[in-house]
């Protein structure tokens, strides 16, 4: 399992926020603008974590995150979901997602999310 932390958002400005603040932390990322390269992404690197937009086109972040439950190589990668509908909190938990993060938020709150999946031993 690698240190990374991937970042999965179609929105470039959203992705790129994220990737920054998690980089001024310290953490080494890997980002993808859809969800078949974030799947990708996540079976050849195995990151610690995973921060997935939820309303994606064409594949959604909830069908990634149920993707990511199903491969057993991933399947217990803490995920957080992050998305400005919150009226996709039940489905993320359904579909495996740790955590439910609401858009938009600052850099602090972000982090505390992050870092409580993080301070653990891989």
């Amino acid at each position: 399992m690698s240190q990374h932390v991937l970042v999965v958002d179609d929105n470039t400005d959203d992705r790129k926020i994220l990737v920054t603040v998690l980089q001024f932390f310290g953490y080494a990322t890997l980002e993808a603008a859809d969800a078949h390269a974030g799947l990708e992404l996540a079976r050849q690197y195995r990151p610690r974590l995973a921060v997935i937009d939820l309303a994606m086109p064409e594949v959604s972040g909830l069908d990634l995150g149920r993707s990511m439950r199903a491969d057993p190589r991933l399947a217990t990668m803490p995920m957080i979901a992050v998305t400005s509908h919150p009226q996709y909190r039940d489905e993320a938990r359904v579909a495996g997602f740790d955590y439910f993060f609401e858009k938009p938020h600052g850099p602090q709150e972000f982090m505390k999310a992050v870092e409580q999946f993080l301070d653990r031993e891989p």
